[in-house]
């Protein structure tokens, strides 16, 4: 099959023109059509001397929250996965064959949404440590880790007042939650490569 239009987003659109690879396939599933195109793209070369790191926090309210001061809401995501939740409910109880069917179906659009904002918000912080020669360090700060300061270090359980207040009891220092903990993300991966990765430095002769 020759000369089939399509369509698709404009970064998707100028990636195909520039790095298409042989021939490509049309699927169908789950009733939506897929264009599979196969691209070679070359890799870029790693940031082997990074200035620092663009540290990641990962909630739930919050899907991610980076040092630099960006939060990605998870306020959407979660508002339709709680009518997900309503509808999955609904069509269980039914327990019909076609509401089986409705229900298998709506399993995969929902799987598919999730992966879609998740990876755009994979791209942005990707982008965003290319930009500035950072590397990227994630974490899900859980339980008494979540109450350190990442001003003074003080931890303490006061430190946390509310799920999304942090004022750190000892400095006074105030922040989101989420911003805090991704502060402290990055200065764990900034250390853990310092002491990590291998010395760039010349040998050191000694002479007797």
């Amino acid at each position: 099959m020759k000369h089939v239009a399509f369509t698709g987003e404009a970064e998707q659109l100028a990636t195909v023109a520039e790095h298409r690879q042989g021939e490509s396939d049309l699927l169908c599933q789950g009733g939506q059509w897929y264009l599979l195109v196969t691209c070679e793209i070359a890799e870029a070369e790693p940031n082997v001397h990074p200035v620092g790191f663009v540290g990641v926090d990962l909630g739930i309210v919050n899907i991610a929250t980076t040092s630099t001061g960006t939060r990605h809401s998870g306020r959407r995501i979660n508002r339709t996965r709680e009518q997900d939740r309503k509808l999955r409910a609904k069509l269980q109880k039914k327990n019909t064959k076609s509401a089986k069917r409705r229900a298998k179906k709506h399993a995969g659009k929902e799987a598919r949404r999730a992966r879609d904002i998740n990876h755009k918000i994979s791209k942005c912080i990707v982008a965003e440590a290319q930009r500035t020669a950072r590397g990227i360090t994630l974490e899900d700060l859980g339980g008494i880790r979540s109450r350190e300061c990442s001003r003074c270090h003080h931890m303490e359980t006061a430190n946390r007042p509310s799920q999304a207040t942090f004022t750190c009891r000892s400095c006074g220092f105030a922040e989101h939650a989420d911003h805090n903990a991704s502060h402290n993300i990055s200065h764990r991966g900034w250390w853990t490569w310092v002491r990590g990765a291998e010395s760039q430095a010349p040998a050191l002769t000694l002479i007797a």
